[in-house]
């Protein structure tokens, strides 16, 4: 017998009349209660940006500029959930061991209370089985924030399949209903989307896309980009592949945002980066 689901309908009196509560990003664009995605090829530096907007909702310091993407965005902080199932546990270790660097005694402190990463490479994990997916529920149970790293590592659906993806996504969704938490989830761009901010970009079925409410893509500086910011290689090859730029390439309940500039410094962390210029005619502006 299928599950007996009560819902309620929305309460039209109630919507005419009372002011609604303001909505609540817990991200930048990114709407509490609700999945999104970061896209980016392999080695662009996407894991570090997801473990420094972590440690911003967790209640450290704005190591990626994210203020200054929304000014007016709330910051509230929250318990985050790191679900790391790509790397090991002890690149993880260097990886803390850089932004550690960064904190302050008490910052540290606070964020051994309310950030837990949970190394998970090697564990086969899979969310589509049942044991699995009771351990994601429990997990994700009263967090702000849970971010898997990546998607790809914790199924075995096909991810070119539309139904199984819409099957993961309704998933991840379910966590959110039901824990009230929000999910966002690392994953790979396709073959012709490395160089491309948008949405299209993702590998696998449009379904990841299209059910997702925010898509960020993290985009390695293209050859036409370093020349038109002189980003001198020189004698140093590889230069311009230390800048990234954030996009926005989806985005369901707000504005697009412009894009933000990162270079990738100690450990692949992540130093947001303005590129400044000189117009025609002498006018000082920053890109």
């Amino acid at each position: 017998m299928a599950e007996n689901h009560i819902i309620k309908p929305l309460d039209l009196e109630k919507c005419f009349f009372e002011e609604p509560p303001p909505l609540d990003f817990v991200l930048p664009g990114l709407l509490g209660g609700t999945v999104g995605a970061l896209v980016a090829t392999g080695g662009s530096s996407k894991s570090a940006w997801a473990l420094q907007a972590a440690v911003k909702v967790a209640g450290g310091p704005d190591l990626l500029d994210l203020s200054s993407i929304d000014r007016e965005w709330p910051q509230h902080t929250g318990r985050v959930v790191y679900i790391a199932a790509e790397d090991p546990e002890l690149l993880l270790h260097h990886r803390m061991h850089s932004l550690g660097a960064m904190l302050s005694p008490e910052q540290r402190g606070n964020l051994q209370g309310q950030l837990e990463i949970l190394p998970c490479n090697g564990l086969g994990l899979d969310v589509s089985s049942e044991s699995w997916k009771s351990w994601l529920y429990s997990i994700a149970d009263g967090a702000r924030l849970v971010i898997i790293d990546t998607l790809r590592r914790v199924h075995q659906l096909d991810e070119n399949e539309s139904g199984a993806m819409a099957q993961l996504v309704g998933l991840l969704e379910s966590v959110c209903y039901r824990t009230g938490t929000t999910v966002l989830y690392v994953h790979h761009t396709n073959k012709m989307g490395a160089a491309s901010g948008e949405a299209t970009a993702t590998r696998g079925s449009s379904v990841l896309t299209d059910n997702a409410r925010l898509q960020l893509n993290l985009v390695t500086m293209q050859p036409d980009e370093a020349k038109r910011l002189k980003v001198d290689e020189g004698q140093r090859k590889g230069q311009r592949k230390r800048y990234v730029r954030l996009v926005y390439a989806k985005t369901n309940y707000c504005a697009p945002y412009q894009d933000k500039w990162y270079r990738r410094v100690d450990k692949g962390r992540l130093e947001p980066h303005s590129f400044d210029f000189v117009k025609k005619g002498g006018n000082h502006a920053t890109y």
